[in-house]
């Protein structure tokens, strides 16, 4: 079994995804020495067919598309959520004024539209993939090759293709340059096929095993920023710029979670009172994917919320905007933003929530914990010396 970075950049779609790097991270120790196994020729045949029939679809819903490739350096990954590369526009196109492709990464007919390729140069791409993914998967325990194998059956032929259109646009277009917001199968197709291909993180980052062979990357935090440097093997990882605040107003900003089950009711209603006693304005920011949360329907039927705010504000943009002292969310990006600011950030999570102990960032030490914190948030409220004595604390515990 390879260590993460001695992963060949060709191989790596096959070891990204949250499954597999959970799946390593619960390895006991005793298993970690993996014996070579031999191959299961019946799963290599079954991958091999599927994978041919997948192509082959992908193959005849083709439609002849009209992209120059030479008049557009840009190339877009998209999601169908537009916050997801919002970063693209704020960082590298203002208003739209350069000239961009859309890929949409989860929309078959629309990818395949892009440019027509030939079966000839497909199967190439496929032969290639399939060769690749017998040899990375010769040294893996069982339950882990039967994972890769089960992702294998249902990626290989995308991302053959992708590789393939890559191939074509970086024949055309040696400046063609692939922004992702994350979805691996077409960063890892582009890094490895002449593309150069810019990662922006669109909120904090989980541990992972493998990820795309990125060219450059922009993160939110120093820890992530490390890590990603250690990984890719170069300083092309920058931290989206932040202004650290000095002057605030007395107001809370409230970073509503994506959706109604991730927030307790509770909690909220009891750190609106704790505030509003305190003679704080509250602001309620909505997510995106939330802009009419049932939840806040009902606390605003039982409290007094001054501001809520559904426009498309990313987190340090609303900070920006009302410079509050507090900001409140769940395990979200914004707490990382509000504390890079210089603002304090309190987390509604509990220390227990697994994402928390999946994301890079340290989110235990950098947040004040609603659940059993509040004595230090009473504090911090009270005056200016005790607010920077524990913004200290949380930038170095």
């Amino acid at each position: 079994m390879l260590s993460n970075p001695q992963i060949a950049p060709n191989a790596r779609w096959i070891f990204c995804g949250q499954d597999v790097a959970d799946f390593i991270a619960n390895i006991p120790s005793s298993r970690t020495t993996l014996k070579n196994l031999q191959r299961n020729y019946f799963k290599l045949a079954i991958l091999f067919l599927c994978g041919l029939i997948r192509l082959f679809y992908l193959f005849i819903i083709q439609k002849k598309g009209d992209t120059n490739f030479k008049k557009c350096d840009h190339y877009l990954i998209k999601t169908g959520l537009d916050h997801m590369h919002q970063n693209y526009s704020t960082f590298f196109n203002l208003d739209e004024a350069l000239p961009c492709v859309d890929l949409e990464v989860f929309n078959k007919k629309s990818f395949t539209s892009i440019k027509k390729i030939s079966a000839y140069t497909l199967m190439r791409s496929f032969l290639k993939n399939y060769s690749i993914f017998k040899a990375s998967t010769n040294f893996t325990n069982s339950s882990l090759n039967q994972l890769l194998f089960t992702n294998g059956m249902k990626s290989i032929a995308i991302y053959s293709y992708w590789c393939a259109l890559f191939r074509e646009i970086s024949s055309e277009n040696k400046n063609a340059t692939l922004f992702s917001c994350g979805p691996y199968i077409a960063g890892c197709a582009a890094s490895c096929n002449g593309v150069k291909t810019i990662y922006l993180a669109h909120g904090l980052i989980d541990r992972f095993y493998a990820n795309p062979a990125y060219s450059e990357a922009r993160v939110f935090s120093k820890e992530e920023q490390t890590e990603y440097m250690s990984y890719l093997g170069h300083t092309k990882v920058d931290l989206y710029p932040i202004a650290y605040k000095k002057n605030f107003n007395k107001q809370v900003i409230i970073f509503l979670a994506a959706i109604d089950l991730e927030m307790d009711f509770q909690d909220l209603s009891e750190l609106i009172n704790f505030f509003n006693k305190k003679g704080f304005l509250i602001i309620v920011k909505t997510h995106p994917s939330n802009a009419y949360s049932n939840i806040l329907d009902n606390l605003s039927k039982i409290h007094n919320i001054d501001k809520i705010v559904r426009e498309k504000l990313n987190g340090i943009e609303a900070i920006n905007k009302y410079q509050p002292q507090f900001t409140v969310g769940w395990s979200s990006t914004g707490l990382c933003e509000s504390l890079r600011a210089g603002v304090i950030p309190i987390c509604l999570s509990t220390k227990s929530d697994p994402y928390i102990k999946k994301a890079l960032y340290p989110i235990i030490q950098r947040s004040i914990f609603w659940c059993d914190e509040r004595d230090l948030i009473d504090f911090a409220s009270m005056n200016a010396g005790n607010y920077h004595s524990t913004l200290k604390l949380l930038e170095t515990r």
